[in-house]
């Protein structure tokens, strides 16, 4: 008699399959080891797998089991960004390897969500927001990450001077943030 594992992720590992009586041979996908009942989902793949165990012998025995493999999702989020203060952007993540056919996905911090997958994530200057995308399939999950850094909008406005006259020395003009090149007649 076997004892019943399972639904597994495909990521979970080798598992150490347990019957009642352990002088026996394991057989099936995703078996590793038929000596000591050593199940690996990942070599099984997504899907059920029938594994057998049996007794030899005049007096001998043999059980069944279906083990459930459900693949876990490969979720990507997208690449770290830089967006200007003030303006707006759009963030899709996708996954892929998708075995049970009813994902759901989830954005934390979830702000603003708009149709699959997207989100339109909420700015403060002079900041950077992870922001992690989790898709559940089945009982298997995966998540990625994504980091929006905010960078300051810069200001050009120009201080205003007084009038000048044809024959004045140069001056120094200013504007609200400097580090800008000025351009023009005169310059």
């Amino acid at each position: 008699t076997i004892t019943d594992i399972g639904p597994l992720c495909s990521d979970a590992g080798i598992q150490t399959l347990v019957a009642v009586d352990s002088t026996g041979t394991w057989s099936g996908p995703g078996i590793v080891d038929p000596v000591n009942g050593l199940f690996d989902p990942l070599i099984a793949g997504a899907g059920p797998h029938t594994v057998n165990y049996s007794i030899p012998g005049q007096c001998g025995s043999t059980d069944g089991t279906q083990i459930l493999v459900v693949n876990v999702p490969i979720v990507n989020a997208g690449l770290d960004f830089d967006i200007c203060e003030g303006l707006d952007t759009l963030m899709t993540g996708s996954f892929t390897n998708s075995s049970t056919g009813s994902e759901t996905f989830f954005w934390t911090p979830s702000t603003n969500l708009t149709g699959n997958l997207t989100l339109t994530p909420t700015y403060t200057a002079n900041s950077s927001q992870t922001y992690t995308l989790t898709v559940v399939s089945g009982a298997c999950s995966a998540t990625d990450d994504v980091t929006v850094t905010v960078i300051p909008q810069s200001n050009a406005t120009i201080t205003d001077i007084a009038a000048l006259c044809q024959d004045d020395t140069a001056i120094n003009l200013t504007a609200a943030n400097a580090g800008g090149v000025w351009s023009g007649t005169g310059i």
